[in-house]
């Protein structure tokens, strides 16, 4: 239970910008995104992580956002939630957020994805919600794995 909460009060102070935004990669929101966001290699994690995320807002949870992304994005290499993500490819998690359990407003699905960049800044974000992504969750990265999987511990969204 206390490790939920802490995901809960982690996830809640993400959304709201209270995050630190002295951590390396500076702010946690960065307007609005662009394709040249997502171009080859990714200059700016922050604003790729962004584009990603937006992308995939407003869409069904039960549909894979990986073919609507990579039609969107031809050049971008899209992985699995273990490959690390380098400046010409992203990493990605598409799943409930209790994998072993159907999508259910209090087991929302989870789309994560983590970005690197050419200065070596690492961004992770996720997009949640049940029938529709409707939240998303976005976060500066301070160093670690630069994997979906990873990602998901550090924006707080381990199952219970």
């Amino acid at each position: 239970m206390r490790r939920r909460a802490a995901g809960i009060v982690l996830a809640a102070a993400v959304l709201a910008g209270c995050g630190d935004e002295a951590r390396r990669g500076g702010t946690t929101s960065t307007g609005t995104s662009t394709p040249a966001d997502l171009a080859v290699p990714i200059a700016d994690a922050n604003r790729a992580r962004d584009a990603v995320v937006r992308t995939v807002l407003g869409k069904p949870t039960t549909t894979d956002p990986l073919t609507d992304l990579v039609a969107r994005y031809p050049g971008l290499r899209f992985g699995s939630e273990r490959t690390t993500a380098d400046e010409r490819g992203v990493s990605t998690w598409w799943t409930p957020l209790d994998q072993y359990a159907p999508e259910a407003p209090d087991n929302p699905t989870l789309f994560v994805v983590a970005v690197l960049d050419v200065n070596g800044l690492c961004a992770v974000g996720a997009a949640t919600g049940a029938g529709l992504f409707r939240e998303g969750l976005k976060a500066a990265d301070d160093g670690g794995s630069c994997t979906a999987e990873a990602a998901r511990e550090r924006l707080g969204l381990e199952a219970p």
